[in-house]
């Protein structure tokens, strides 16, 4: 694959972007028009286009709807980078029925770049405002580039790189495609919806209460990586900021083992995971203390206790929410998912007529709760397989044990009725725009859980 490159300095600003080794770069944007003559081949499998939805009022500060923005550069391919996965996300090949998918994503244009006026090594060609603001996930949340100010955007990715690290000018490429393509969209259209909260609020003088903002991710995913950067990027904002899972909020083992008394025979609802094995007047108590302002404590679960059956652990471990919180980042694989009865879907399998039932009930309490939602779909999914497989090959490697691969596969196949069930309905509400009439950003993620739509 080989291009050629123009660029013709047009100074527009000078931003101080902060790399990974902690130097300062005065940069200025350039104009950048490039010419490749790469071939990509197309996906085998077609996918649904993903949108946005938001509520019926304008998002505050960075998010204003409009129309998406059109590439006048559409037919212009920049040469393909040879990974886009971060070293702390790496690619994998899940093993499925079909055998292992290959993704083949064409990269986006460039416009304009990033251009250090010091080292090219601490910021490479690849930074630049036309690349990010044609990215998928920046077009999908609908970010207007004018508001958005791009110093600051250039700190917090330097502060995302910093978290981040990479050990090679190939690692760094691919992390700082996921950070500007994918973390940062994402961030600044979560802290729109904070925003537009805030504006909104009429609480004659209060502090307005903490927004819960949802991530629903597969396993394997990445979800605790962006909830843990999220976190740090909502404190460096002045928003302080929680983060809580559900699966913190699975039922006490004593309380597992009557759900499954009562539920004799059905293997889904035998151990923690499916709708049903969570406790969700706890999650609703928690919830309830944290808007109210007061310090609470949030659960944690102990998922090796009872030789890996899982229990609640200790009170005593569980980390109090800070003062003034401001966000709440709750993520789980099943958040948003919503019962099949109103839709008359059928069952994928006889046990999950009681799960539904759950779903119904206990999920729809949780989906209450939630504010907007962020809804990471993955492309297929049965790459939990092959992330779950990657996952716990590390932990083997490390001599802790881990799960083989048959027991992967079966401790996989426990979730996926719920995931056929209810995962693609939910990508298509978020993409209409009705999922639960709040605001909600779908993405979905290739087997590299890079953003492809």
């Amino acid at each position: 694959m080989g291009g050629m490159a123009f660029c013709s300095p047009v100074p527009i600003r000078s931003l101080h972007i902060s790399s990974a080794s902690a130097v300062t770069t005065t940069t200025t944007i350039t104009t950048t028009t490039t010419t490749t003559a790469a071939a990509f081949r197309p996906l085998p499998t077609a996918r649904t286009p993903f949108g946005s939805s938001c509520s019926t009022r304008t998002l505050h500060a960075h998010v204003r709807l409009r129309p998406h923005p059109l590439s006048a550069m559409a037919s212009v391919a920049a040469p393909k980078v040879a990974s886009s996965a971060a070293p702390f996300l790496a690619p994998v090949q899940p093993v499925t029925a079909e055998g292992p998918v290959e993704c083949v994503t064409p990269p986006r244009p460039c416009r304009r770049r990033i251009r250090p006026t010091c080292s090219v090594a601490q910021v490479p060609a690849s930074v630049n405002v036309g690349y990010i603001v044609d990215g998928i996930v920046f077009r999908s949340a609908r970010l207007d580039e004018d508001a958005i100010d791009w110093a600051e955007w250039a700190r917090l990715g330097g502060v995302l790189e910093g978290l981040l690290g990479a050990k090679t000018d190939e690692d760094r490429a691919a992390m700082q495609e996921r950070v500007h393509r994918y973390y940062l969209p994402l961030f600044f259209w979560m802290r729109g919806v904070v925003a537009t909260a805030a504006a909104d609020w009429d609480g004659k003088g209060d502090a307005p209460p903490p927004v819960v903002l949802g991530i629903s991710c597969p396993q394997g995913g990445g979800k605790s990586t962006m909830v843990r950067l999220f976190e740090h990027l909502f404190a460096k904002s002045n928003l302080p900021c929680i983060q809580a899972s559900l699966d913190d909020f699975y039922l006490t083992r004593a309380d597992q083992l009557a759900l499954a008394a009562k539920h004799p025979g059905n293997a889904l609802l035998a151990e923690r995971g499916l709708p049903g094995t969570h406790d969700v007047d706890l999650l609703a108590a928690t919830l309830d203390s944290l808007r109210a302002g007061r310090p609470t404590p949030i659960p944690r679960y102990n998922k090796t206790a009872f030789a890996g059956r899982g229990d609640r652990a200790d009170v005593a471990s569980w980390p109090v929410s800070p003062p003034g919180l401001r966000v709440i980042l709750l993520e789980g694989w099943a958040l948003g998912f919503s019962s099949s009865v109103p839709s008359a879907a059928p069952l994928v399998c006889p046990d999950m007529a009681a799960v539904d039932v759950y779903t119904g009930s206990h999920l729809a309490a949780v989906n209450a709760q939630v504010d907007a939602l962020v809804c990471i779909s993955a492309e297929d999914v049965h790459y939990v397989y092959g992330w779950r497989e990657q996952a716990e090959a590390e932990t083997r490697a490390k001599g802790l044990g881990g799960l083989t691969s048959e027991q992967v596969r079966a401790f996989v196949g426990g979730f996926m009725p719920c995931y056929e069930q209810y995962g693609e309905c939910l990508r298509q509400e978020v993409a209409a725009g009705t999922w639960a009439g709040k605001p909600a950003l779908g993405v979905t993620i290739d087997v590299n859980r890079k953003p492809i739509a």
